[in-house]
């Protein structure tokens, strides 16, 4: 039902072995889980997510990245469900054979490295919800696969013969234009309209500014509040603020707060600056025959990496959490733009 168990490869076990842990929640602090704004598109958000969790139906969560899907997942499964598992797995952050163990589980000795069984996340959200983030990028064989379980509630590990009847609720999520995707024959029609029985779309920022506010005094007070740190802006850095258009969201404007904190040296914070930064660096340069030209993206990357650096007093730890990237990827970065021995 899910697979010939034959043609998953030895590697498949040790990729889930070492797989990284990814934190479930991009916006969740100190374990909380909310919405915040007041905005008319929100409040829709809000009756949607109430709509939701009074059903068990199948629910489909689109948006821009950074929006903030995983929250309006979590606060679905919360409602009605919060002392059961929440399970999330991103369908476009592992291989093929690694997903289908990842989703279906695997028996002893099912392929060469399975030295015990493993249950899939179907079964570790047994009574609980499944959140399939990044679905769109499903392979087609796992597509019919995740249709069958939809359809019969029941599920085969890798390597059995035995049937395991699932009680799960299904929560999906796109970044993707999955009606396009289905159009193209890349995503199954039937599939997508197994997933889209209750949709809730997550607006990108830029659409409802008038939070934008309220999102960064939360994120501002919440991470002060770590070092017991109490920190204020200027009405004029929020009008700033509120302009920006934030490609990257609701993720975005977390770190720029995060970002804003750390480089703070008194209270007031200039959120602005790391902004206008940010735009000088990837400006157009006039060149010699008058026609614009852009900075390199090492460059923009090399001096970006360099200024955070040298303002955390060359403290990889402390530029690794500012600049999104972990240790080992910093120390990398550093090593090539040969910034471990710059002034």
């Amino acid at each position: 039902m899910n697979g010939d168990p034959t043609t998953t490869p030895a590697h498949a076990c040790n990729e889930l072995a070492h797989a990284e842990p990814r934190a479930s929640l991009p916006f969740v602090l100190e374990g909380s889980v909310t919405l915040i704004g007041s905005s008319p598109v929100i409040v829709r958000v809000r009756k949607l997510i109430e709509t939701a969790s009074a059903t068990p139906c199948t629910t489909l969560i689109t948006g821009e990245t950074g929006v903030g899907k995983s929250i309006v997942a979590r606060l679905i499964h919360l409602a009605h469900l919060g002392d059961q598992p929440f399970v999330r797995v991103s369908c476009g952050c592992m291989s093929d054979h690694l997903i289908e163990a990842e989703l279906f589980g695997y028996e002893k000795g099912a392929f060469t490295g399975a030295a015990s069984a493993h249950r899939g996340v179907f079964e570790q959200a047994e009574g609980g919800t499944l959140f399939l983030d990044e679905i769109a990028t499903l392979p087609p064989h796992l597509q019919t696969s995740l249709l069958g379980v939809l359809d019969d509630k029941i599920i085969r590990r890798i390597g059995s013969e035995m049937n395991r009847r699932i009680n799960v609720r299904i929560i999906a999520a796109t970044n993707a234009d999955i009606e396009a995707a289905v159009a193209r024959r890349r995503f199954r029609e039937d599939l997508f309209h197994r997933l889209d029985v209750l949709r809730i779309h997550v607006p990108p920022l830029r659409e409802h500014r008038e939070d934008i506010r309220a999102l960064w005094d939360y994120f501002v007070n919440t991470l002060g509040s770590h070092d017991g740190r109490r920190f204020r802006t200027p009405d004029e850095e929020h009008d700033l603020l509120v302009q920006y258009d934030w490609p990257g969201n609701v993720r975005e404007l977390r770190n720029l707060a995060e970002r804003a904190i750390l480089l703070s040296n008194d209270s007031t914070l200039q959120p602005s600056l790391l902004l206008r930064n940010q735009a000088a660096q990837t400006a157009p340069v006039a060149g010699n025959a008058g026609e614009a030209r852009f900075l390199p993206l090492a460059t923009v990357e090399r001096e970006h990496i360099r200024h955070v650096f040298t303002r955390m007093s060359r403290n990889y730890t402390r530029a690794a959490r500012v600049l999104g990237i972990s240790l080992s990827t910093l120390r990398r970065k550093i090593a090539r733009y040969g910034l471990d021995h710059a002034d």
